[in-house]
């Protein structure tokens, strides 16, 4: 491993070159309520109605791959009548199969987010034991959250529970208030981004990994894409205990899009320290 200081230009370029776009979608359909913060039907994503094999329950994210893109699938692996509740008024309900519409979840997206709590979780999805996640769709703007909350039960995944609150009321409040304005907002980035922050990417052409520090104006010219307005979280299990530290991992669901952000707490103010591609 070699240790590469201040001039990394030539290796983010590359880098940036290889990156796909994360579009802002400004989607607002409820699959099951006439609620503002939902998916919206894309007509250009094509419905794949093949059935997916057995093994697809093996990793939630095959699972949920197939959820989102397969009508009949989806419609299978819900558990009606589904529980719904709304944290923000203290309502519950029951959905019956005869009122679901077909949801698209994040496939709509060129991209979604994974929010850790720690560097030592990041590994979660691969975890073939998984029994439960959530599926968070966090409209930025709005301060509203939907959670899908996805069980396997005898080895098989379904969709047992709808769940709605605000933003307020999420585990990563805080986190979520601070990242809608250092997704969108330049100013207030260059303010929450470390004079110095470390940089770690893997060169495909000397099959090695490459690690040094890009400057704040760096940053600026080499950054990813930044999900921003509406948001899909997925969370495996991660625990969000320690408000000090927040690991984001942007995937693309279309291309090799993989970037994993660190902020950490200093002072009262989330900052930017460490930047991997």
């Amino acid at each position: 491993m070699k240790k590469v200081f201040l001039c990394v230009f030539v290796v983010l370029g590359v880098l940036t070159s290889c990156q796909g776009s994360v579009k802002q979608q400004t989607n607002s359909r409820d699959s099951v309520m006439s609620q503002a913060d939902s998916v919206v039907v894309d007509s250009s994503v094509v419905v794949d109605e093949k059935m997916p094999p057995k093994s697809v329950d093996g990793l939630f994210d095959d699972f949920i791959y197939s959820f989102m893109t397969n009508r009949r699938f989806q419609m299978q692996r819900i558990d009606f009548p589904l529980p719904v509740s709304d944290a923000r008024t203290g309502t519950k309900s029951y959905l019956q199969q005869k009122q679901w519409h077909y949801d698209r979840l994040y496939s709509t997206k060129q991209a979604y987010i994974v929010i850790y709590g720690h560097h030592n979780n990041t590994n979660l999805e691969k975890d073939t034991k998984l029994n439960r996640v959530v599926v968070e769709w966090i409209n930025l703007n709005k301060k509203t959250v939907k959670q899908y909350d996805f069980q396997r039960e005898e080895g098989i995944w379904k969709l047992k529970a709808l769940r709605y609150e605000a933003v307020r009321q999420n585990a990563n409040a805080d986190f979520l208030n601070f990242y809608q304005r250092f997704a969108v907002d330049s100013a207030f980035q260059r303010r929450h981004v470390s004079q110095t922050v470390s940089f770690k990417t893997y060169d495909s052409d000397n099959f090695e990994t490459v690690e040094g520090v890009v400057d704040v104006d760096q940053w600026f010219a080499f950054k990813p894409d930044l999900p921003h307005g509406v948001i899909a979280n997925v969370n495996y299990g991660q625990q969000y205990r320690d408000n000090r530290e927040r690991v984001m991992v942007i995937s693309g669901l279309s291309n090799s899009m993989h970037s994993v952000l660190t902020f950490k707490k200093k002072n009262g103010s989330w900052i930017l320290t460490k930047f991997e591609n």
